[in-house]
């Protein structure tokens, strides 16, 4: 059956798919309820939803776990998620890093952005995890309060976002945007969409000295969602301070400190009509009130005002740090403890409906050098003990599961999606064609569904994929298991040390598609911004061999230059067979101005491929390819020299390793530093544009696009 009879075959039966209804989370008698049972909450927060779920190559908060794609890491933790009871996540309705901006300018949106957000709440869907959405956020410069203060014209500074007319329309059209947004895999209408339990006016709002800017701005702000979208719930999303209200003395370190000038009013914020329930969150190393005392007083605080609103509420954010030389991991523990205790006593009341702690990593996941490395200041592992205690909290909140009493109206629901099955490959789930037609190709390659075995490269074709082995490696059954070939590889290579780099690099060669290193980019921000891991060399952690494989199928490829710190390779042709030495990298985070090594690269010959015996990819790319000529770079790294500069500098070596090139941060290359609102992440990126300590490469300034055929065979 063709693809367009597929579709017209799929439209005509979606009414008549059969599955189970999905009822909306409501509020009755001051609880959440699905359908007629009560619905209580232990979840977690994720950073990076969007950006993963859309296979963007690279994360700037923590790495993406070694051997997975985006996708597959936000599936599997959906699928751990489930496992251990959880039936609610937290996200943000926008990207955070301004390389793969959802909303690149007013009203412009990135289809495959939005995309990864589509295939993140159709995953939830099948997960029956409930997702909470922010619309904006208080503190990153991709999709916060201040790019929308930039994109008015007549708006200056932050606090003009909640009061300045351009920036709320702005904030309008993106919500409008958002709550309109019709689902390309399973196509529903987000409005539609039970899967979303409730949206979050915004992260964290700050707004010094003015909280009656922030009062007018909810009230404002609150009715105008629920005038597009009555099916969802809605809440602030703000940590919970308080100033009008008289309760100041519950503020962290008490009455008269600085939580009362930050604009918020827990109390006053969240009376709007329009306002559902209730959320706050707990911060308590940040704020530098870290006594059990005041963490119990926190949370029974923001329950008595649920109790005076007659609405719900959510622990929505709490964390613990950890990081070497204390906080330790047992007081972490400890502050759960607290938490949890305090939690469950108050859950048993019926106002206080759950709680979400901050965040979870996937095993193998890397927060930034920044943070420690490993699972950062907040990041829990599975196996970490915290986790432990995570599990018997849910266990105690299923526990509390049953029927709402008095409760005879279940309210409305939804029926399943129509299926694609037919559109499989082989009948695998996860592969072939999606949409609400069946007629939109999934690239298998990116989803991580295709089953490619190791040491083999996925190539994604329309409605199918291709698997094959990498040269030296032959198929027995169904694995690539080496061959003598392999054994010789590495004496074809030789290299004449580390930092020792062909003094003239000759040509890049476009890195082949399926080849080690190379990840596609289905949101297309490699070809238009700056990207870590460059748009000619590899794009995720590769090994020498990984290199050695490449350049032999890549047509015209005789060298290339690697980086073991970086992990990262570019593929020559044509190289001096002269090499200069290059020192070691040395980058600075730009938060702290820590220095921290960004390797030392060396250029590998092949005694077997002779310059010239092969045209490069270069010289034959396709009409639609960019092409900017670069002068024979290894990767063209930005790099912040310790020359206590306040401009960022360009190191561009003639060769492409460290020749100095000055400018604004408004100039050639603009800064990527998100600053996450609670000290959670403080993503920060060295001036080569790499986040500390996550793996990833220098900055590559190659504007040349990806060519998907690169000239071999699946």
């Amino acid at each position: 059956m063709g693809r367009s009879a597929r579709s017209i075959l799929v439209l005509l039966l979606s009414a008549a798919v059969i599955a189970s209804a999905e009822h909306f989370i409501r509020v009755e008698n001051g609880q959440f309820v699905k359908g007629c049972e009560k619905f209580f909450i232990s979840g977690w927060n994720q950073w990076e939803v969007c950006e993963a779920s859309a296979g963007a190559p690279e994360l700037i908060a923590a790495t993406i776990a070694p051997g997975k794609t985006g996708p597959q890491m936000v599936r599997e933790m959906l699928d751990m998620g489930q496992d251990a009871g959880f039936h609610a996540m937290r996200a943000w309705a926008h990207t955070v890093s301004p390389d793969f901006a959802l909303q690149s300018s007013p009203g412009v949106y990135n289809e495959g952005m939005f995309r990864g957000l589509d295939y993140f709440l159709d995953e939830a869907r099948k997960h029956d995890i409930r997702v909470i959405l922010s619309f904006t956020d208080n503190w990153p410069k991709a999709g916060g309060a201040d790019e929308y203060v930039k994109w008015s014209p007549s708006a200056g500074s932050h606090p003009d976002f909640f009061t300045d007319e351009g920036a709320k329309n702005l904030y309008k059209e993106h919500v409008r945007t958002v709550i309109n947004r019709v689902n390309s895999i399973n196509g529903r209408v987000y409005r539609d969409d039970p899967t979303i339990m409730a949206w979050n006016l915004i992260n964290e709002p700050r707004c010094t000295g003015c909280p009656d800017a922030v009062q007018a701005w909810i009230d404002e702000m609150a009715p105008f969602v629920k005038s597009l979208d009555s099916n969802h719930l809605l809440s602030v999303g703000e940590e919970g301070f308080y100033s009008t209200s008289g309760k100041n003395y519950a503020n962290p370190q008490g009455a008269n400190r600085w939580p009362e000038w930050e604009g918020q009013d827990f109390l006053n914020n969240h009376r709007s009509p329009a306002i559902d329930f209730l959320s706050f969150h707990s911060w308590i190393d940040n704020w530098e009130d870290v006594t059990e005392s005041f963490q119990r007083s926190w949370i029974r605080e923001h329950v008595a005002d649920g109790k005076e609103l007659g609405k719900p509420v959510i622990l929505q954010e709490f964390g613990k740090i950890v990081q070497p030389g204390g906080p330790s991991m047992d007081e972490r523990n400890r502050f759960f403890d607290i938490v949890y205790d305090e939690v469950q006593t108050l859950m048993k009341e019926g106002t206080l409906m759950g709680a979400m702690f901050w965040q979870w990593y996937d095993n193998g996941q890397e927060a930034p050098e920044e943070e420690g490395g490993g699972a950062g200041k907040y990041g829990i592992y599975r196996d970490d003990a915290t986790f432990g205690k995570i599990r018997t909290f849910t266990d105690f909140v299923n526990g509390l599961s049953g029927p709402a009493a008095g409760c005879t109206d279940p309210g409305p629901s939804v029926g399943g999606p129509p299926s694609c099955e037919d559109s499989r490959v082989n009948g695998r789930p996860g592969t072939g064609l999606e949409g609400p037609g069946c007629d939109i190709d999934i690239n298998e390659c990116v989803r991580a569904t295709a089953g490619c075995p190791k040491n083999g490269g996925c190539i994604n074709t329309d409605g199918g994929f291709e698997c094959q082995c990498y040269p030296t490696f032959e198929l027995n059954g169904d694995i690539c298991v080496p061959t003598a070939d392999l054994l010789r590889l590495d004496s074809q290579y030789v290299s004449k040390g580390a930092g020792e780099v062909a003094c003239d690099e000759g040509d890049n060669i476009q890195f082949p598609v399926g080849a080690p290193g190379f990840v596609y980019d289905p949101t297309g921000s490699v070809d238009r911004n700056k990207f870590t891991k460059g748009r000619l060399g590899s794009r995720d952690d590769v090994s020498t061999r990984d290199c050695q494989l490449a350049c032999e199928m890549a047509e015209g490829c005789d060298s290339f230059s690697y980086n073991p710190t970086l992990k990262q390779c570019f593929l020559k042709s044509c190289p001096s067979k002269e090499t200069c030495y290059k020192d070691e990298l040395i980058c600075t985070a730009k938060t702290t101005g820590k220095s921290f090594s960004c390797g030392i690269w060396e250029t590998y010959y092949s005694q077997t491929r002779s310059c010239g015996s092969v045209s490069s990819s270069e010289n034959g790319g396709s009409e639609d390819e960019v092409a900017v000529e670069e002068e024979n770079e290894v990767s063209e790294n930005v790099v912040l020299e310790e020359n206590g500069s306040s401009e960022e500098v360009l190191v561009e070596e003639e060769n492409g390793v460290a020749e100095e090139v000055v400018f604004e941060e408004n100039g050639i290359a603009e800064e990527t530093v998100v600053e996450e609102e609670n000290g959670v992440a403080e993503e920060v990126f060295s001036e080569n544009g790499a986040s500390e300590g996550s793996g990833v490469a220098a900055d590559d300034v190659v504007t040349e696009s990806i060519n998907s055929g690169s000239g071999f065979e699946g």
